[in-house]
């Protein structure tokens, strides 16, 4: 069962929920049910499902991004060229600090991860190496280059 689905059962009993409490504070004459209570836990679930979805989006967008941004180099050459080279390394070096970010916030501020260490410190110097072989081939190839 997904987190939508689970939304979509629970609505109705949390609504019902609130109507026995109205009930019974009228009931026995209380002021014990508070509306702005209510509408907030309202508000924070939907807004909690919103993001789900926009969080879903965001990874749509980055993907379509980075379709578009490679699509102009389609073809085998340029990826077999110095820049292509450079571009695509760069790149992977650039996405293995992202996942060494996103590891080390998720490790202190969501849950500990196991050998949280051991993969932060992994996906960073991955990315550091990821970013200089890049430079060091595409300075290489374009030595060779423009030495011919």
């Amino acid at each position: 069962m997904t987190s939508g689905q689970i939304i979509v059962l629970a609505t109705p009993v949390f609504l019902l929920l609130m109507a026995l409490e109205f009930a019974w504070s009228v009931h026995q004459r209380r002021r014990s049910y508070r509306l702005n209570d209510a509408i907030n836990s309202i508000s924070l679930g939907k807004l909690s499902q919103i993001s789900a979805v926009y969080t879903r989006l965001l990874r749509l967008g980055i993907y379509t991004g980075v379709s578009a941004w490679v699509a102009p180099w389609p073809s085998a050459p340029f990826w077999d060229s110095w820049a292509g080279w450079l571009t695509a390394l760069v790149a992977a070096g650039a996405s293995f600090f992202m996942l060494s970010d996103s590891l080390l916030a998720t490790n202190k501020f969501v849950v500990p991860l196991p050998m949280a260490q051991f993969w932060v410190l992994g996906s960073y110097y991955g990315a550091q190496l990821l970013i200089v072989e890049g430079w060091m081939r595409g300075l290489a190839s374009h030595a060779v280059v423009a030495h011919d």
